[in-house]
């Protein structure tokens, strides 16, 4: 049992540094159907639904990942200022990470489950 133990951590490691290593690596933003694009990169996924009247993100990826999404939004030919709403699923630093960047410089509203106001209100999860 002892060293299956040592094979699980040693994997489990191993695992974790991967994650780490690729999860900012860019993807190709894309327009899923009508209005609804992927901006997000690999081990982690973000949207943007954009209307006439400015558009809304849906989460941010980690910390790091708040400028590559600002990058996605651009490269689809689309102003991070016309971000009117961001829209946080929940407070895990992998959806919540990169929202303080995008708030910065889209200058929009922050939108957060009442169950998670007071979590994100402290800096998120």
């Amino acid at each position: 049992m002892g060293i299956g133990i040592i094979v699980v951590a040693v994997l489990g490691t191993l695992w974790r540094s991967a994650i780490e290593r690729n999860r900012s690596i860019p993807d190709e933003p894309f327009r899923i159907a009508g209005n609804l694009y992927y901006v997000g990169h690999t081990g982690m996924a973000a949207f943007l639904v954009t209307g006439p009247e400015g558009h809304v993100l849906i989460d941010g990826g980690y910390p790091e990942h708040g400028p590559l999404i600002e990058q996605s939004v651009a490269d689809l030919g689309f102003d991070i200022r016309d971000v009117r709403i961001l829209l946080n699923s929940h407070a895990h630093s992998d959806h919540a990470g990169g929202l303080k960047h995008l708030q910065d410089v889209s200058g929009a509203e922050l939108w957060v489950s009442e169950g998670d106001a007071e979590v994100m209100a402290a800096g998120g999860a």
